[in-house]
């Protein structure tokens, strides 16, 4: 017999604790400090690389226009924004190749 109130007794505290976890450990812990000596050291990387933000296609034309965003590039000339733009479109037509396949 006491075995089974044993049992019952675990079973109420774990029912207790994992109903109230979320709700009140996560309320009532505070935001960790970080020590002064690593505090430099744990800035994320920001790094925002040339992105293909939209494709347009001139049916009329049968033209593809492409819209670049240059991120944290400056002072692109003319040859480096073709050269990235039909990198791009390339990977752009793979991702279609891999998506249309034919039949």
């Amino acid at each position: 017999m006491t075995l089974k109130v044993m049992n019952k007794v675990v079973v109420l505290t774990i029912i207790f604790t994992l109903i109230f976890e979320q709700s009140g450990f996560a309320q009532l812990a505070g935001p960790m400090g970080i020590p002064a000596y690593i505090n430099g050291y744990v800035s994320p990387d920001k790094f925002r690389p040339l992105q293909l933000r939209s494709l347009s296609f001139d049916q009329i034309n049968n033209d593809f226009n492409l819209f670049l965003d240059k991120g944290d590039l400056q002072d692109l000339k003319p040859k480096e924004i073709k050269e990235n733009a039909a990198k791009l479109s390339e990977y752009f037509q793979i991702g279609l190749r891999r998506v249309v396949r034919p039949v």
